[in-house]
C-alpha cells in the first residue's frame, strides 16, 4: 500500500512540472524572475555583472496583489564590495514612459546603437564602455502601465496613475526591491528625467522619512514646480529659444558669433526688461514697450510685428511653428536642432521628430530582453503614447491627457520643491546634481536655474547642489559625445558623494 502511495505521488509531480513547463511554454511569464550573467568590455578590462529581469508583485495592507512591477537590475559580480555598493534606482518620466530610454541609451551594460537606423532586420546592441554599473548597482523601474509593469485589474489603475499614488507605489517598489535583495543597509541614488524629477523628489522626502541611506540624486531635464507663475516662466524659457535660434542662425549677425556669450545677454535681458514689462502689463510705457518688442524679437528671432501681435506674451507653441513658417516646419520641443513637418496647426508630440526620428528599431530592446537577458513575453512594451490592443481612438492617448490624476490645480502636491528641500534637511550627506539640455525647449535649463535658485536651502545645503548643461535636448544623451561627457559627470558625482561619506 506505502509503496503504490508513493508511485501516485511521483506520478502526481511529475504531470504537475508538466503543467509547469506548458504554462511557461505559453508565455505564463507572471511570476517569472530571469537571472544571467554576462561580461563586457569596459575601459579595457573585462567586467563581469548579474542581471535580473523580473517582476515585484505590490501588495496592500491585506496582502492582495494589486499590480506586478516589472524592473531589470544589475549588479557586479564581486563579493567584496557587495556590503558598500550603492544601488540606483532609475525611471523616465511622462508621466507613461518606461525606463528603456535611460536603461537602454545612458545607464545600462549594453547600448542601443542603430542610431536611429529602422534596420529591424539588424540587432545593433554594443557595450556601454561609459555605464553606470562602474560604481553602482542599477535598477531600471517601469513605474505601473508602463513597460511590461501592470495592474492586475482594470479597477486597480486609479491606485497608481496619479501625482501621489505613483510616488507611494515608487517608494514601495524601491522597499520591496531591498528587502527581496537583502540590501536595505545599501547606499541609495536615484536617477530620475523629466515628470521622473518630480517624482524622484518626492520619493527622495518619502525614503528620507524612513530613514533610508539615501546619498545622491540625478535629476535629468528637471521639473518640479508645476505652478511657477506664467509670466515668470515664459521670461524663463527665452534662453533656450534663443539656443534654438542661435543654432538655426535665426539672430542677429552680432548674436550669432558666441553662444555663451549670448546665451548670457539673453538670461540678463529676459529677467530684467523683458520681466518687468510683462509684470506691468498695461501700465508698461509705450517707449518701453516698443523697446521690449524690438529685444524679444532679437533674442528669439521672431518677428517684431508677431511679437505686437501677441502683446509679448509669446508661447512655445507660438514659437515653435513661428520661427519656420514659410518652410512649413516647426521646431521639435524636444530637441530645437531638430525640424518637423507642420501645417500651422497646435503640437502633436507624436509627430516631433525628436520623439521619433532617432528611435530606430522599436523592437531592439524587446530583442535585448530575450535574446541576452531570456526575459520573454507576449505582453505588449508600453510607452507614453499607449501600446495596449485595441488601440487608443484618440489622437493622444497619453497619460497626461487621459488617465493621469493631477488632483486641484492648487494643490501643493504639484510643488516637490518643500519635499526635495525636507530631504536634504533630513539626510546631511545628500547631494544633487541637476543636468540640462540647451536645445530642451519643454524643460529649459533657465527654468531649471531658477528653481535650483527658489529651494529655501542654507548656505551649507546649497554648496550640496550643482547645475550643468550639455549641447543637446531632453534626452541629451542621444548625442554620441554628450552621453559620453553626462556619463563621465554622473560617475564623477557618485565617487565625489561616496569619498564624501567616508571621510
Amino acid at each position: 500500500m506505502r509503496r503504490y502511495s508513493l508511485k501516485i505521488i511521483i506520478c502526481l509531480l511529475v504531470v504537475l512540472l508538466v503543467f509547469q513547463g506548458i504554462a511557461a511554454a505559453f508565455g505564463d511569464d507572471e511570476e517569472q524572475q530571469v537571472v544571467t550573467k554576462h561580461q563586457i568590455i569596459c575601459d579595457g578590462q573585462p567586467l563581469k555583472y548579474t542581471a535580473k529581469a523580473g517582476y515585484l508583485p505590490i501588495r496592500d495592507q491585506f496582502g492582495e496583489t494589486k499590480a506586478k512591477f516589472f524592473y531589470v537590475a544589475y549588479s557586479l559580480d564581486s563579493d567584496k564590495e557587495k556590503r558598500l555598493r550603492p544601488v540606483t534606482f532609475i525611471w523616465n518620466g511622462g508621466p507613461g514612459a518606461p525606463s528603456s530610454p535611460l536603461h537602454f541609451s545612458f545607464a545600462g551594460p549594453r547600448l542601443r546603437a542603430d542610431k536611429g537606423e529602422l534596420d529591424i532586420s539588424a540587432y545593433s546592441v554594443i557595450d556601454n564602455n561609459e555605464t553606470l554599473l562602474k560604481v553602482s548597482d542599477l535598477v531600471m523601474v517601469d513605474p505601473i502601465g508602463t513597460g511590461y509593469s501592470y495592474p492586475l485589474k482594470p479597477e486597480y489603475g486609479n491606485l497608481f496613475w496619479g501625482v501621489q499614488q505613483d510616488i507611494d507605489s515608487i517608494t514601495e517598489f524601491i522597499r520591496l526591491y531591498l528587502t527581496h535583495n537583502d540590501c536595505l543597509q545599501a547606499p541609495i541614488f536615484l536617477i530620475g528625467e523629466s515628470y521622473g524629477t518630480f517624482r524622484a523628489a518626492a520619493v527622495a522626502e518619502n525614503l528620507a522619512k524612513k530613514d533610508y541611506d539615501l546619498r545622491g540624486i540625478v535629476f535629468i531635464s528637471s521639473v518640479l514646480n508645476m505652478q511657477i507663475d506664467k509670466l515668470i516662466s515664459m521670461a524663463l524659457s527665452v534662453p533656450s529659444w534663443t539656443a534654438a535660434s542661435f543654432f538655426h542662425k535665426k539672430l542677429p549677425s552680432d548674436l550669432q558669433t558666441d553662444l555663451n556669450y549670448t546665451l548670457h545677454l539673453a538670461e540678463d535681458w529676459a529677467t530684467g526688461e523683458y520681466l518687468r514689462v510683462l509684470l506691468k502689463g498695461s501700465r508698461v510705457e509705450d517707449q518701453e514697450r516698443r523697446t521690449a518688442i524690438n529685444n524679444l524679437a532679437r533674442f528669439t528671432g521672431l518677428s517684431p510685428d508677431f511679437v505686437e501681435k501677441n502683446n509679448l506674451r509669446v508661447s512655445l507653441d507660438q514659437y515653435s511653428s513661428q520661427i519656420f513658417a514659410p518652410e512649413k516646419k516647426f521646431i521639435s520641443h524636444y530637441d530645437a536642432r531638430l525640424l518637423g513637418i507642420g501645417n500651422g496647426s497646435s503640437y502633436d508630440p507624436t509627430r516631433d521628430p525628436a520623439l521619433f526620428s532617432r528611435s530606430g528599431n522599436p523592437f531592439l530592446f524587446i530583442l535585448y530582453l530575450r535574446k541576452e537577458l531570456g526575459f520573454k513575453s507576449d505582453r505588449p512594451y508600453q510607452g507614453p503614447f499607449g501600446g495596449f490592443w485595441p488601440p487608443s481612438k484618440t489622437a493622444r492617448a497619453d497619460w497626461m491627457a487621459y488617465r493621469w490624476d493631477w488632483g486641484s490645480l492648487l494643490d501643493s502636491k504639484l510643488d516637490q520643491t518643500p519635499a526635495l528641500v525636507n530631504a536634504l534637511k533630513m539626510k546631511g550627506n545628500l547631494q544633487l546634481l541637476f543636468v540640462s539640455g540647451l536645445y530642451d525647449l519643454t524643460t529649459p535649463y533657465f527654468l531649471t536655474e531658477y528653481t535650483i535658485r527658489q529651494l529655501d536651502l542654507g548656505q551649507k545645503i546649497d554648496t550640496r547642489i550643482d547645475h550643468k548643461s550639455y549641447p543637446g535636448g531632453h534626452m541629451m544623451y542621444e548625442d554620441e559625445t554628450v552621453r559620453i561627457q553626462l556619463a563621465k559627470d554622473v560617475i564623477s558625482f557618485y565617487l565625489q558623494v561616496m569619498n564624501k561619506k567616508s571621510k
